[in-house]
């Protein structure tokens, strides 16, 4: 029999069964298959699976039944054809269950995963708790020794500082005997006392006298530092070795200079500054600095039975200059000669010495004054010159001697108050020909014209003194070599040169008249 299976078809209707059964089958398994993972994650996906199942098993059946029986299978075709269209709709939707239990389940997943974070968060949590109630227990603890070791100390204080009492206490703030170095304030004698293992003594008075305080490190003072009483010292190692490790005085100001002022109380106008030359300051010499108000004054003084001393300067680490307690003065020398106490002397290096005497002001070389000789410093000749109190000058020399002996001198030259010089000896000029060039002779009739110079006896007026000589400016017109003029346009007379110019003349006149004299007499 054939079945007709549309516009040009023909076929074999159980062979077509078969296929459809057969497609079927496969559909259903399909169909299981997905019915069975929906039905995992979702109750839907279940229900539907297990109708497809049911409906595939029928349809498994109905093809069983058809492949016996051609004739049935024709109708149970039609139905299975029928419940493979229902299967396949039924296959989608089990499909559409599946994918929507696949987002279940991943959401499943992801909300396992974040419960698992928080999992780890609380444990994390539960760590970090655990390790802060472990700090506050140690806290707690060290809190705990702190007050144990606060209440020590309150302890120990109170044994030591018992406060402030009207009397001396008998035991210590804790009820304890006493012990050396406990310290109270007694209110009633306003100040502060220390037991010395016997009694109570005082260590300091409010607004009263310290006896004894050590100081280490650095103190700052608010205001002024006041001794009261007598013989006060300030103490410390000023002589170090190492000068750097010496007690010093230095300003607080950083980069700023330091100066020390000593400064006088009230309306006093003195201050001074006194180094003594050892510890018995009742008898000692004094280097002292004054300021009186009127003069600044560098002294070497003494008191008691102290000595006096003499001052030196020094530079460039040598001595450069002394003045001795007889008020000498050495420059370039460290020791003055014993001048007399009516002398004065201002000595320079080892030979020289300008001294004030009792005669007039002396330049002496190599020689000094002992108040009864003179004496030769080192072995040589010597020299004075004076300018006498009285007027004028005088000039003194000696031979050559020895080292400390006796000095005789001889005046030399002298110069009086009307300015008469006087010499002892040849006075001499210079006047060697090597040195002299560009000789000219003298005026012509230099002899007849030298006898009209005025010349005589007159009076000075300017000293009121009576003098021989000539006229300066007469002299002058005949031979001006020999007049000299001062910048007040004084004129003086070169008495010598112009004597012997003028005695040479005349011999050559004296000369020439004895040749005539001589020729006269032979005729």
């Amino acid at each position: 029999m054939a079945i007709y299976r549309g516009a040009g078809g023909s076929g074999d209707a159980s062979g077509d069964a078969s296929n459809q059964a057969a497609i079927a089958l496969q559909k259903a398994s399909e169909a299981a298959a997905s019915a069975a993972a929906a039905s995992a994650s979702e109750s839907t996906a279940s229900a539907a699976a297990v109708s497809a199942t049911d409906s595939a098993t029928t349809a498994t059946t109905q093809a069983t039944a058809a492949a016996n029986s051609a004739d049935t299978a024709t109708a149970q075709a039609t139905v299975a054809t029928n419940q493979a269209a229902t299967a396949t709709t039924q296959a989608t939707n089990a499909a559409n269950s599946a994918s929507a239990a696949s987002t279940s389940a991943t959401n499943a997943s992801t909300s396992a995963s974040n419960a698992a974070n928080s999992a780890t968060s609380a444990a994390s949590s539960a760590s970090t708790a655990t390790t802060q109630a472990d700090i506050a227990t140690t806290q707690a603890s060290n809190a705990a020794t702190s007050a144990t070791n606060a209440e020590t100390s309150l302890t120990n204080f109170r044994a030591v500082f018992l406060g402030s009492a009207a009397s001396d206490p008998t035991v210590d703030g804790n009820g304890n005997a006493l012990s050396a170095g406990d310290i109270y304030f007694n209110s009633t004698a306003n100040e502060l006392r220390v037991w010395n293992g016997t009694t109570w003594q005082a260590a300091s008075t409010v607004g009263g006298t310290v006896n004894s305080l050590t100081v280490t490190g650095t103190t700052e003072l608010q205001d002024n530092l006041n001794f009261t009483g007598t013989g006060n010292r300030i103490r410390g190692d000023f002589s170090n070795a190492t000068v750097a490790n010496r007690v010093m005085f230095q300003t607080s100001t950083v980069n700023g200079q330091t100066s020390i002022g000593v400064l006088p109380n009230g309306t006093s106008t003195i201050a001074n500054i006194n180094l003594f030359g050892g510890i018995d300051t009742a008898n000692a010499s004094i280097g002292q600095l004054v300021n009186t108000g009127t003069e600044v004054r560098l002294g070497a003084m003494t008191t008691g039975t102290g000595t006096y001393l003499p001052m030196t300067f020094y530079t460039g680490g040598s001595e450069r200059m002394r003045i001795d307690t007889s008020g000498n003065v050495g420059i370039g020398t460290s020791s003055i000669n014993a001048w007399p106490s009516t002398h004065r002397a201002l000595e320079l290096g080892d030979k020289s010495a300008l001294v004030n005497g009792s005669d007039g002001t002396d330049i002496w070389q190599n020689s000094f004054f002992n108040g009864t000789n003179s004496i030769y410093e080192t072995n040589g000749t010597a020299s004075v010159f004076r300018a006498n109190l009285s007027g004028g000058f005088t000039w003194f020399t000696a031979a050559s001697g020895t080292a400390g002996a006796i000095v005789a001198f001889n005046q030399a030259m002298s110069l009086d108050t009307s300015s008469n010089l006087t010499a002892t000896g040849n006075v001499t000029a210079f006047s060697d020909e090597r040195y002299k060039t560009d000789w000219q002779d003298v005026k012509e009739n230099f002899v007849e014209k030298l006898s009209e110079v005025k010349n005589g006896v007159y009076v000075r007026t300017d000293i009121n003194q009576k003098q021989v000589g000539v006229s300066a400016q007469s002299l002058q017109q005949l031979l001006p070599e020999a007049v000299l003029e001062d910048e007040e346009g004084r004129l003086s007379v070169a008495y010598g040169n112009a004597a012997l110019v003028a005695c040479i003349k005349l011999a050559e006149e004296v000369i020439n008249l004895k040749k005539e004299l001589a020729e006269l007499r032979g005729k």
